[in-house]
């Protein structure tokens, strides 16, 4: 037994110290490296590992758990980027002044999907008439000039929302454009876009007018990772009883995509980040950051600004879910001139993201 205890204990140095190494994530740019973007990713794991240490010194040596005590302390304040125990649902006396934001990632309304396409873009069509959002911000959005596989014509009958900004970051053959769009049922009056260099992805701003007051709304579409079936086949996989060396020189061929999406990533949200702070009105934020919260790039957009989840979820909120990959990627931030309520992760399966509401008020 000793000699398990000691290995435990060696064991319990290795983790906590990669513990630490997931805080530092959030402020060490992966263009220096990316040791500390794949701990942060991590973070949920080695988070629960070091409280399965601490359940182990009860039992076995209740000293030695003050190891893992004290670094859970020290990053304590991150636990509440992965769970909140309690929901903040909106007054009776402010239901009418509320507004309902939502961020989802439609994966082009299934148009890939040749067989189910036309379904799952109908699908997503009904979510959003039940839901009836006054914004939503919509990445990985596709329209067709030609009248093939009509969306935005049918949006803005579904949303009752007349007033869109398209940001357009690919335009292919027949008049398909590929991008991102907000709906808002509110008065344009600004709009504006910035593609990022070297990149697919972009972001796009909507001025409008809430109550007398202008509020800049920002859609963003951080850095995709770009992973092909093979990729995916390899995630999935199960690290313990799949594994062999095609599946390692696949994981390498993750690690390199993961690390030039990183590096991407917090170049573009240093971009964003510049632009917020420039931002004469209040803002809201909302997209797909293809990254988590334990993230250099949510933390150069986010960290004058507030959480939804954080201020109003309950639970995990997982945005994306894979057999081993669960996270939380897609956001709704705003300025403290805002107070959220009732922040929600819809669990259907039209797209890889699921979307994600809550309500604002000013």
């Amino acid at each position: 037994m000793t000699f398990i205890n000691t290995i435990v204990w060696i064991m319990n140095w290795i983790i906590s110290i990669l513990l630490i190494g997931s805080y530092l994530s959030r402020y060490v740019d992966p263009g220096i490296t990316t040791v500390f973007a794949f701990l942060g990713l991590a973070y949920p794991v080695l988070l629960l590992i070091n409280i399965a240490f601490i359940v182990w010194w009860i039992i076995v040596s209740y000293k030695r758990m003050i190891l893992s005590l004290m670094v859970i302390f020290i990053g304590f304040g991150y636990i509440g980027n992965l769970w909140n125990p309690t929901k903040k649902t909106v007054p009776e006396n402010e239901q009418e002044q509320v507004i309902k934001i939502m961020s989802y990632n439609v994966k082009l309304f299934g148009l890939y999907d040749w067989k189910n396409n036309k379904e799952i873009r109908d699908s997503i069509f009904n979510f959003l008439r039940q839901q009836q959002p006054d914004i939503v911000c919509f990445q990985e959005y596709f329209i067709s000039e030609t009248g093939y596989f009509p969306t935005r014509s049918k949006l803005v009958t579904v949303l009752d929302a007349k007033n869109l900004h398209e940001g357009i970051a690919i335009e292919a053959q027949q008049k398909q454009k590929f991008g991102m769009a907000s709906y808002l049922k509110y008065p344009i009056v600004n709009k504006g876009e910035v593609q990022f260099s070297n990149s697919k992805n972009m972001f796009i701003f909507t001025d409008f007018l809430w109550e007398g007051d202008t509020v800049r709304l920002y859609n963003i579409h951080l850095q995709s990772i770009y992973f092909d079936d093979q990729n995916y086949q390899d995630v999935d996989a199960n690290f313990l009883t799949d594994i062999d060396k095609e599946r390692l020189v696949g994981y390498n061929s993750i690690r390199r995509k993961l690390s030039f999406a990183f590096k991407q990533r917090a170049k573009q949200a240093e971009v964003v980040g510049k632009h917020i702070e420039k931002s004469p009105y209040p803002v809201i934020v909302c997209g797909d950051f293809n990254d988590t919260p334990v993230s250099y790039a949510y933390h150069k957009v986010g960290k004058s600004l507030c959480d939804g989840f954080k201020k109003a979820g309950h639970g995990l909120a997982l945005s994306y879910e894979r057999k081993y990959l669960r996270v939380r990627i897609d956001h709704i931030l705003y300025s403290n001139d805002f107070t959220a309520y009732e922040f929600n992760v819809h669990r259907i399966g039209y797209s890889d993201h699921f979307p994600v509401s809550c309500y604002l008020n000013n």
